[in-house]
């Protein structure tokens, strides 16, 4: 036997259950002369397994790695790489889920060692391929010897089958490999758990929802055969871990949890949770040791090519004051309903007026809907004609969600007859509006004359689907190709892919982060159609999205930084900016959240959101900074010029002057709270207490002193004023010039 040979042997060998100093002793026997450089060549593919740099990771120092990696003579992992490729994912696109999953498995618990404890968390980007990564995961864990796989699939029917037949199809999970015991629905009765648990080369898949009763069913058909559960290596994966799994308050503690805590009680069971909104998690209580901490690992994925998520379409706020303006401005594809439509169309909330309610077809929504029909048709026109969905989001109440049909299927009602009589000119005119706004680099925009043809055959299959607990008409996609607008409100907002989402009309406001991040369905993939995705939304939900990629963008900088500081996850504190208007997370679910005061020490923070439209509050802050430069001058303050340049320097100025020009300033109120009144005063009077901060210097900086348009400041001569473009994905409430202040602007 040659070292590779040897290698396969004692791979086997460990992946069957035998321990490593077995499968050592049996390849000695076998294969004396080259033991020692199959074991070498073990260690390197371990610490090369360990030494992987994404994705970005904080772990436990000093963990043993056991995994080597992927071979040629494994199942599950090749079996999925191929289904992989038939699906068109390029070798990069699998190259990165391969080592990911790889960097992942290692950290899971030895599949031989006598517990395992894993507590782990993945942090991926909504609709980006979370479930393919713990796929892989799975694959490679039930080639390197775990053999119960049990994946915690959300709250909801919809999602639990859909991950099923994900799954069976991906892992080709059949008869001769895996025992399926929820093939058929969810967790049932099967019998004793021994012969599953036993056969040593068959895998065992279980999707059960986060459903009380099912979880303490599969416990029980666990706890009927101890012995075999004690030997055997199980993974939990926990999809969608921030919904139902969390603990929600100290005083009492959630069913569901409870029931995930007693299913990793089991001697060896390890457990991965997979979000994209991981407030919640992160902000459990890091010291106990009996919660779902990420105590072992935490995993930050890397956003995939092509992937529409929070920050490409909406923007965000800049993470420092040396980040370029344009490094991250949004795409050009959100439409603003105004606020005299919402009542219009978004249900109210009190259940008698909306027993009362009756909703219009307002313009935004004729435009989303004529839009969606006249993208779709460009999709045919381009080969495109798989699947293709709309999405109306206005409520979370059923009776709201139903009463929509009405005005969604007189819209196309209208459209048939439209493009019957060939009376087309407001599809052509929208359509030569809307193509051209939100280009993408190798993709051409279709003309209205090659979509045209494609209308009536994109009307004709079209149909609403109201999608909720109380409907019968669910969403489902299997069997020929779909053009469908789905009105929904939870059961589309969880996990759910909408396939071939192209328009989202959504007016739904939550009360948290997580919550409105999940609802936004429109992220994802759009291979072949990125140019022709809209979204529909009010201008507040617009910045609050803003402010959202914001706080995503941030959380993985700090997972980045700790890293690099290799901090572990019981180092890990989260910082997480609030909001004016949102909660984090539900208030149950803050967990070990602390409040915190914020120095401005070493900082250069600037103010880049503006009402643009309100002349009042304009005037009134250009009053306060003309205060501020009066009442300096009558101190004996005497501007000087700075560099020959049009800045001034005020040097000297009272504490007393920069307070009362804080207090009569109005800071934009959904901004960063590092730009709040309220923060800045109390970090200037907490610095005060210690002597510091009772005299400044004050610049003001204008455009070149040939500038025409000046104001007056109070200076020795108008201040020409700064041009600054506008954020073009801003909202239409706010400005947001993304950066005032420059490197060149630092005196």
């Amino acid at each position: 036997m040659d070292v590779e040979e040897t290698i396969k042997l004692i791979d086997t060998i460990v992946a069957g259950g035998g321990s490593r100093e077995y499968a050592e002793e049996m390849a000695r026997r076998v294969a004396p002369d080259v033991v020692t450089g199959a074991l070498r060549r073990l260690e390197e593919d371990r610490d090369r397994m360990a030494n992987l740099r994404e994705p970005t990771t904080i772990d436990e120092s000093g963990f043993a790695t056991w995994y080597t990696g992927p071979r040629t003579w494994h199942t599950h992992w090749p079996s999925l790489e191929q289904a992989l490729r038939r699906k068109g994912l390029s070798d990069s696109d699998i190259a990165e889920i391969d080592n990911a999953s790889s960097k992942i498995v290692s950290r899971l618990g030895d599949r031989n060692a006598p517990e395992i404890r894993t507590r782990g968390l993945v942090l991926g980007h909504i609709q980006s391929g979370k479930t393919t990564n713990f796929t892989a995961v799975m694959a490679k864990a039930a080639d390197a010897g775990y053999r119960l796989f049990i994946v915690l699939s959300g709250i909801h029917n919809a999602l639990r089958n859909q991950t099923q037949a994900r799954l069976e199809e991906d892992l080709g999970v059949n008869s001769e490999r895996w025992f399926n015991l929820t093939h058929d629905g969810d967790f049932g009765s099967i019998g004793n758990a021994a012969p599953f648990l036993t056969t040593k080369d068959k895998r065992c898949l279980a999707v059960v929802k986060k459903n009380t009763h099912r979880l303490r069913r599969l416990i029980r058909w666990l706890d009927s055969a101890p012995d075999a559960v004690r030997t055997c290596p199980i993974l939990v994966i926990d999809d969608e871990a921030d919904q139902a799994s969390i603990d929600v308050g100290s005083a009492r503690r959630s069913m569901i949890s409870s029931c995930i805590r007693e299913l990793l009680d089991h001697p060896k069971a390890g457990y991965v949770g997979y979000t994209a909104t991981p407030f919640a998690n992160v902000l459990i209580d890091p010291q106990s040791d009996e919660d779902l901490y990420p105590r072992d690992f935490i995993f930050a994925l890397k956003q995939p090519r092509g992937h529409m998520g929070t920050e490409t379409i909406f923007g965000r706020e800049p993470l420092n004051h040396d980040e370029p303006v344009s490094e991250s401005d949004g795409r050009d594809i959100v439409r603003h309903v105004p606020d005299e439509e919402v009542d219009w169309i978004r249900p109210p909330t009190a259940t008698d007026e909306l027993v009362a309610w009756s909703p219009s077809a307002v313009p935004s929504l004729r435009d989303a809907v004529r839009y969606f029909i006249l993208a779709t048709a460009a999709k045919w026109a381009r080969g495109l004609t798989g699947h293709s969905s709309m999405l109306i989001h206005t409520t979370m109440r059923v009776l709201g969600q139903s009463r929509t049909r009405e005005p969604v299927q007189e819209i196309l009602d209208e459209l048939r007859t439209m493009t019957r009589s060939k009376r087309d000119d407001c599809l052509n005119s929208l359509w030569n509006r809307e193509r051209d706004r939100a280009p993408v680099d190798g993709i051409q925009s279709t003309a209205y004359q090659d979509l045209a043809q494609h209308l009536d055959g994109v009307l004709a299959p079209c149909r609403v689907v109201v999608d909720n607990s109380a409907s019968t008409d669910a969403l489902d996609y299997g069997g020929e190709p779909q053009v469908v607008i789905a009105i929904g409100g939870n059961t589309l907002s969880r996990g759910l892919t909408l396939e071939g989402l192209v328009v989202s009309y959504f007016l739904r406001a939550a009360s948290a982060y997580d919550t409105l991040l999940q609802m936004g369905r429109w992220f994802g993939y759009r291979h072949g159609y990125e140019d022709l995705p809209r979204v529909w939304m009010t201008t507040e939900l617009h910045d609050w999205f803003i402010h959202l990629a914001t706080v995503e963008a941030e959380i993985r900088v700090d997972i980045e930084r700790y890293e690099r500081e290799q901090l572990t996850p019981r180092d890990f504190a989260v910082r997480i900016r609030q909001h004016s208007g949102m909660a984090v997370t539900a208030r149950a679910k803050m967990g070990s959240a602390t409040p915190v005061d914020i120095s401005f020490a070493g900082e250069r923070v600037q103010t880049f959101f503006f009402h643009h439209r309100d002349p009042e509050w304009l005037a009134r802050n250009l009053e306060a900074a003309r205060g501020l430069v009066c009442a300096a001058t009558r101190r004996g303050v005497t501007p000087e010029r700075v560099r020959d340049l049009a800045q001034w320097l005020l040097r000297d100025v009272s504490v007393d002057e920069i307070q009362r020009f804080i207090k009569t300033y109005q800071f934009h109120e959904n901004h960063h709270p590092r730009l709040s009144q309220k923060e800045l005063l109390q970090y200037i009077a907490s610095q005060n207490e210690h002597g510091s901060l009772l005299k400044w210097n004050v610049v003001v900086i204008g455009a070149h002193r040939d500038n025409r348009r000046g104001i007056d400041l109070g200076l020795p001569e108008k201040v020409g004023m700064l041009t600054r473009s506008r954020l073009r994905n801003g909202g239409g409430s706010s400005a947001n010039v993304k950066a005032i202040m420059t490197k060149v602007d630092i005196v």
